[in-house]
């Protein structure tokens, strides 16, 4: 599954969201599972103070 900014999104919303937003930085971050598979991705916006 991925997410942005905590909810469900496709791979196509994700491209559009992040190249639209000049100057804003994603962090991704990779969810396994027990077996160390990639079970989920999330892009998290991440603010500098």
């Amino acid at each position: 599954m991925l997410y942005f900014e905590g909810r469900i999104s496709s791979p196509e919303e994700i491209t559009i969201r992040c190249c639209q937003e000049h100057g804003a930085v994603y962090m991704a971050d990779y969810v396994l599972d027990d077996s160390g598979q990639l079970r989920e991705l999330r892009y998290d916006r991440v603010n500098f103070f």
